[in-house]
C-alpha cells in the first residue's frame, strides 16, 4: 500500500508531487520564453541545428500530465475533491495539449501552452494550500 498507514509519508509524497508539478510548469515556462529569444538571437544556429519546440512540448506534456494527475488525485483524496480545481486542471492540460499539437499558428500554440502551464501551476499551488489548511484543521 502506498501510504503505509502513515499520514506524514502521504503528505510528504503529495507535497513532492505538487512541487514536481510546479517545477515542471516553471521549466515549461522558461522553455517557452527562452527558446524563441534564443532562436531569434541566433537564427542561423536554430535553423542549422534543427531545433524544434514541438517535440519538447510533447515531452514536457508527457511528463507533466501524469505527475499532475497523480498529485492532484492524491491531494483531492486527502482534502476532498474541489470541482473548480479539477476543472481548471483539466482545462490547463487541454490548453497544453492543443498547444503541443501545433494545429494553430506557432504564436497561438505558444500562447495556449503558456496559458495551460500557468493554469496548471496555479492549480497545484491552490491544491498545496488546501491540503495545508486541512492538515491544520
Amino acid at each position: 500500500m502506498l501510504y503505509y498507514n502513515n499520514r506524514i509519508v502521504q503528505e510528504n509524497f503529495v507535497r513532492a508531487l505538487d512541487a514536481s508539478g510546479i517545477g515542471l510548469s516553471i521549466i515549461c515556462l522558461v522553455h517557452c520564453a527562452a527558446l524563441p529569444l534564443i532562436a531569434s538571437a541566433a537564427p542561423a544556429w536554430a535553423s542549422y541545428s534543427g531545433v524544434e519546440s514541438v517535440g519538447v512540448h510533447w515531452a514536457l506534456l508527457a511528463a507533466a500530465a501524469p505527475i499532475s494527475a497523480f498529485g492532484l488525485w492524491l491531494g483531492f483524496r486527502g482534502a476532498g475533491v474541489s470541482v473548480p480545481l479539477a476543472a481548471a486542471a483539466g482545462a490547463g492540460v487541454a490548453l497544453m495539449l492543443v498547444g503541443a499539437a501545433d494545429v494553430l499558428p506557432h504564436a497561438y500554440s505558444d500562447v495556449l501552452t503558456v496559458a495551460g502551464v500557468a493554469v496548471l501551476a496555479l492549480v497545484h499551488g491552490l491544491n498545496w494550500r488546501r491540503r495545508a489548511r486541512c492538515a491544520t484543521a
